[in-house]
């Protein structure tokens, strides 16, 4: 597994292996590392799926990113979490700030023959271009608000 995944991410992966990794092996492991927060949270959150979101620019161009930190706070009525960390530099990745001007967005599910497509998605575009577009997934307008949604998706 790990050379696909070092050549799809274009850097070194190492997989280790444990039995029982997946368990208290693996949080007894993940209990011993440094206290950074995320080898804890990644480790007993699971599992994670991850979602792919679109927004809309003002200038009305398709956004569309991966986060794998979403999830649901509550059914009636429906809340969706979706974590969204500020750029390197401090300044909001696209897909928040068309969340913050429009207050829509729409949250697909993928599966396995759209992830890479779907991870793609997640590289540096510049902010008039269409992540959609360039990965080659299909905007459909959306059934209740202004952005688009995604075909291939669920």
């Amino acid at each position: 597994m790990a050379p696909h995944v070092s050549q799809a991410l274009s850097q070194t992966v190492i997989v280790e292996n444990r039995a029982g990794a997946g368990g208290l092996v693996g949080t007894e492991y993940a209990s011993r590392q440094a206290a950074d927060g995320y080898t804890l949270m990644v480790s007993l959150i699971v599992p994670r799926p991850i979602a792919l979101v679109t927004s809309v620019n003002e200038q009305g161009v398709a956004n569309a990113a991966p986060f794998s930190r979403f999830n649901m706070v509550g059914e009636d009525p429906p809340i969706l979490m979706l974590s969204i960390n500020r750029l390197s530099e401090g300044r909001l990745k696209d897909t928040a700030a068309n969340i913050l001007r429009s207050k829509e967005f729409v949250v697909h599910m993928s599966d396995e023959p759209m992830a890479e497509k779907m991870h793609a998605c997640g590289e540096a575009f510049p902010f008039d271009v269409s992540e959609l577009a360039e990965v080659g997934l299909t905007p459909v307008p959306a059934h209740c608000q202004r952005d688009s949604r995604c075909f291939n998706s669920h």
